[in-house]
């Protein structure tokens, strides 16, 4: 074997060497890939079931809500016309539209 053949089987095998290296790094690489493919469709599996939660949720409040709002409008239309205005009629001249305190004062003052 010449000086030449030997230093291109080197070469070969270090090339060779390189190549094992290669694959072996793009192995680790597609382990990494996978586990991280797997925790995303966990996280979104995840996500997507804490949407059905809240949006279960949020019907549930806004039904209550609903509800309370149509209670209040009943409660506001039954006492619409329950509105009470007492105060002395004008043409009753007999009783005064002062409160009793300003009356006694305006007696005292006489």
């Amino acid at each position: 074997m010449c000086i030449r053949d030997r230093s291109e089987k080197t070469q070969l095998l270090a090339i060779k060497d390189q190549f094992a290296d290669v694959n072996r790094e793009r192995e680790t690489l597609v382990k990494e890939n996978n586990k991280l493919r797997k925790e995303l469709r966990q996280t979104v599996a995840e996500m997507q079931n804490m949407k059905a939660v809240r949006q279960a949720e949020t019907e549930k409040y806004k039904s209550s809500f609903d509800e309370m709002d149509a209670l209040v409008e009943k409660e506001r239309e039954a006492h619409k016309a329950c509105l009470l205005y007492t105060s002395p009629s004008p043409r009753d001249l007999s009783t005064s539209r002062m409160p009793s305190s300003a009356c006694k004062k305006k007696k005292k003052k006489k």
